[in-house]
């Protein structure tokens, strides 16, 4: 439902009219059970959105603007980097940086989530190539997921720059669970055969029940920041982080606890026994030349090494 409220008496019914009707349409695209009041700043927000459409439809053909950014995962004990996942940034033309929060939603709605996710496994698959120690996460959205190109892209990009699937893992939310269950199961059975690792991102925000993480047969779960947050803050909290350690052992997954930001959280899920740990206390995603330093040097090989101190002298200068 949506509506409006007159603040002027020169307000005609039909501009009335007119606002409920659009107050009611944005209820509908966004999909909520409660009523919208409209406000000017819904119509600003959607010339935004085409702007940003726009914007990022160019982005797209130029290829350029897009680049990746890519965020340690540490062993909770040791501290090192076993791997790290991707994150597309975006620096438009005439936009500027666009945050992913603004410019992901907007790619899932108009469907040009599924090149840019092409592009983006492009690009990470190209820097594997390059850096053969280096293992990575890749988001795929539920957009993605629904492409019936997605298993043919990924198996073309992973010959083409000669990537071995195991050091990569794919991870998809809870949402797409749910969605489509059979679908979604065929799709990460493939990709499974094909030798890529699977996670579930953002456990604890969404719809998973234990019969689901049995059906798809996850190699990692995530932990959602949410929880993290709330180490030494909420009730409880302790016992529901050894919870989902539990829940991850029984069903032969590593746990990975995103979103650390102290070193209280840090201690705490290294007592409670979590495999890897990922945020801002370890490293905020970076470009591919600074993370270099983050892999362990006694797995660098001769490629790697030289290419390292070659990325740190292009640093220094």
């Amino acid at each position: 439902m949506g509506f409006t409220l007159g603040q002027s008496r020169t307000t005609s019914v039909s501009e009335l009219m007119r606002q409920a009707d659009y107050a009611m349409y944005t209820a509908k695209n966004g999909k909520t059970l409660d009523p919208v009041r409209y406000d000017v700043s819904l119509e600003l927000d959607k010339l935004r959105e085409a702007e940003i459409t726009s914007a990022l439809e160019n982005a797209i053909r130029q290829k350029h603007e897009l680049t990746i950014a890519y965020q340690p995962i540490v062993h909770a004990a040791s501290g090192k980097m076993e791997l790290a996942e991707a994150l597309v940034r975006w620096k438009s033309e005439t936009l500027g940086s666009v945050p992913p929060s603004v410019f992901i939603p907007v790619a899932e709605k108009t469907g040009m989530i599924v090149e840019i996710g092409r592009q983006v496994i492009d690009m990470v698959f190209h820097d594997l190539k390059d850096v053969p120690h280096l293992n990575v996460s890749i988001n795929l959205s539920p957009v993605q997921l629904r492409s019936k190109s997605i298993l043919k892209d990924i198996e073309r990009l992973a010959k083409r720059h000669g990537i071995e699937p195991t050091r990569v893992t794919f991870e998809v939310t809870e949402s797409v669970l749910v969605e489509d269950p059979e679908l979604t199961a065929f799709l990460l059975d493939s990709l499974r055969k094909q030798g890529f690792g699977l996670a579930l991102d953002d456990f604890g925000i969404g719809y998973s029940s234990i019969g689901y993480l049995r059906k798809f047969q996850f190699d990692k779960l995530k932990v959602d920041k949410s929880f993290i947050d709330d180490i030494g803050v909420a009730d409880n909290n302790e016992n529901l982080m050894k919870a989902l350690v539990y829940l991850a052992r029984s069903l032969d997954m590593r746990i990975v606890a995103e979103g650390v930001e102290t070193e209280r959280q840090r201690f705490m899920l290294t007592e409670e026994a979590y495999d890897l740990l990922q945020g801002y206390l370890f490293s905020r995603p970076l470009p591919l030349a600074e993370l270099m330093p983050f892999i362990p040097e006694t797995q660098l090989g001769s490629h790697a090494s030289s290419e390292l101190e070659e990325l740190n002298f292009n640093i220094a200068s």
